[in-house]
């Protein structure tokens, strides 16, 4: 039996880029070494806010309602610190504080897909008696005798010319028990994102890309 959470997303953005201006550009990984990735460039409305080794650039969707953020580190800060640097005190602080600009922006394409398997992160949370024998789903089946074997989570995202497309799922698995601002802005290295609903500020989707040629 599987019990499944899912969420997609697709939205172009406010702004589309055009495909005729799409070109190779170098991207540096964080080794030092460089691969050529697919840069889509144009002159765009969005927001921009700079903080400590931190900055950060927000893309609006069509609607206004969604954005994409990008968080990139500066002074060859190592992205893992950024992200494990970003509390919710920090996060807040970067975001209240954006501001409209108009420049010219080059942003790599890309498109990932990931999963993982969360048993010992949610063990680690404090719902390990959900994995064994003393489970309690009594109000899923009466006669009880069910654990939870695997939860597992997938998502995808594909950035491009003309927007986002985003899906994501959580299927939970369960068996019987046994017994400075410059005037272009190019992000080439490596950065962290979110897509967020604007007005609440709730993120939907977070990853880091490292390569976005993979």
């Amino acid at each position: 039996m599987y019990l499944v959470n899912a969420i997609y997303f697709k939205s172009s953005w406010n702004q589309k880029f055009d495909p005729a201006k799409t070109r190779p550009k170098p991207f540096y990984k964080t080794d030092g070494s460089q691969v050529q990735a697919s840069f889509m460039t144009g002159t765009k409305d969005y927001s921009y806010n700079a903080e400590g080794n931190i900055t950060i650039f927000e893309l609006p969707y069509s609607d206004k309602k969604y954005s994409m953020v990008i968080i990139m580190p500066t002074d060859g800060a190592p992205l893992k610190d950024v992200v494990n640097s970003l509390d919710p005190a920090k996060w807040q602080s970067l975001t209240k504080r954006l501001t409209a600009l108009n420049s010219e922006l080059s942003l790599p394409k890309f498109k990932f897909s990931y999963n993982v398997t969360l048993n010992n992160a949610l063990i680690n949370l404090g719902m390990g008696i959900a994995f064994t024998d003393n489970a309690d789903f009594s109000l899923i089946n009466a006669g009880g005798n069910l654990k939870i074997s695997e939860v597992k989570h997938k998502a995808f995202v594909d950035i491009d010319e003309s927007g986002t497309t985003a899906a994501a799922a959580t299927s939970v698995g369960i068996v019987p028990t046994s017994v400075l601002i410059p005037k272009t802005v190019t992000i080439d290295h490596p950065f962290a994102f979110a897509i967020r609903e604007m007005s609440s500020g709730l993120i939907l989707f977070a990853g880091t890309v490292n390569d976005p040629t993979k």
